[in-house]
């Protein structure tokens, strides 16, 4: 698999893993009502990914919103990126200026992997 791209819903946001550039894109709206269901598809990917020695280079991480089962899998995608670290890794988190909560879910998540997040204000 090159390329896995989910196509973002009213309660589903838009993702990208593109094996070949070491890129991954997480962005919209995350409540979607069997959010293990949803992101397995991706979890599964990055599961793949590390298996044959890929790297992730950039994450951009663009949610205006989630809900509690999406940051559970949010977490599970965080392990499995923390366990493609690289060196080189750079991993955006978007959010709106006015929304600290958004903000303070980046700093948690960047503090529980230890990993050095880019805070992006929109």
């Amino acid at each position: 698999m090159n390329v896995l791209e989910i196509k973002e819903t009213e309660s589903t946001p838009y993702i990208k893993l593109d094996e070949s550039s070491g890129i991954l894109e997480i962005r919209g709206r995350s409540g979607p009502d069997d959010a293990v269901k949803f992101y397995q598809t991706l979890i599964d990917a990055l599961d793949h990914s590390i298996h044959k020695n890929k790297k992730l280079y950039k994450v951009n991480i663009a949610l205006d919103f989630f809900n509690i089962s999406s940051s559970k899998c949010l977490f599970d995608i965080f392990k499995r990126i923390k366990r493609m670290n690289d060196k080189d890794l750079i991993i955006n988190w978007f959010f709106e200026s006015n929304d600290i909560d958004m903000l303070e879910a980046g700093e948690d998540f960047a503090s529980t992997f230890d990993l050095n997040f880019n805070y992006q204000e929109v």
